[in-house]
């Protein structure tokens, strides 16, 4: 089941790191006097995949990355993966050590996505600040930065999205499964009103203009804070 505040956010995201790549140099090697080779990229990605949020993430950069290679005849860009392990079994910088390990073993690394804390952002920025001072640090969670940092090539991509935005993203991505019905879960407002509604047939709309997939049910359940068991019964 896909959590419509957290698929969409990380497609964003992805979708982001690749327009920062065609921005970032690469006219030359995707112009067509160089199609004799393919020339292929690598993006590196750190994301715990035993959470939902970060299987998420990393399943909606498979699409963008699926999507950016259909339409680029020249240019290649590949998925380099970590899943990180629990917090409690991994060092505090064990996000950053993953990432420079897969750097290390890959050559024409575009970009670095993943969920870092600020700590690991200023290591990874120090180690690609000497080969390459332009691969930008994608940080799919939420960092305060202080103003008085030094400058860093860091950009973040979290959940802080409109709900306009959210259901659009959403909405591409049912589109790209090509799945004709879909079956809405959401978590109910303190009282049901008229805005749960309102979502349901925004989203339906937003359906429509993206693809010929249709809501087929929908169901709202009480808000999590109010369930004594909230895992289980979203899993029933």
């Amino acid at each position: 089941m896909l959590h419509p505040k957290l698929v969409p956010a990380a497609f964003l995201g992805i979708v982001a790191v690749l327009a920062t790549i065609f921005a970032q140099g690469n006219n030359e090697i995707c112009s067509p006097h160089n199609h004799h080779n393919e020339n292929i990229g690598s993006i590196v990605v750190v994301v715990d995949e035993d959470s939902l949020v970060g299987r998420e993430q990393k399943l909606a950069m498979e699409i963008a990355v699926q999507d950016f290679n259909m339409a680029s005849p020249y240019f290649k860009l590949k998925m380099m993966s970590h899943s990180l392990k629990h917090p409690y079994e991994r060092s505090p910088i064990g996000a950053a050590e993953a990432a420079i390990d897969l750097i290390r073993q890959h050559k024409s690394v575009q970009a670095i996505v993943g969920q870092f804390s600020l700590q690991e952002a200023v290591i990874i920025s120090e180690f690609i600040k000497l080969p390459n001072d332009n691969l930008p640090l994608i940080i799919l969670n939420a960092v305060e930065i202080p103003s008085k940092s030094p400058p860093l090539n860091i950009f973040q991509m979290n959940n802080n999205n409109t709900l306009t935005m959210q259901m659009q993203c959403l909405s591409d991505i049912i589109s790209h499964f090509k799945w004709p019905k879909v079956t809405a879960l959401y978590e109910q407002t303190n009282s049901f009103s008229s805005m749960d509604l309102g979502i349901i047939t925004q989203f339906s709309d937003s359906l429509k203009d993206s693809s010929n997939s249709i809501i087929d049910h929908h169901l709202g359940f009480p808000p999590i804070f109010s369930l004594n068991e909230s895992e289980l019964f979203i899993e029933k």
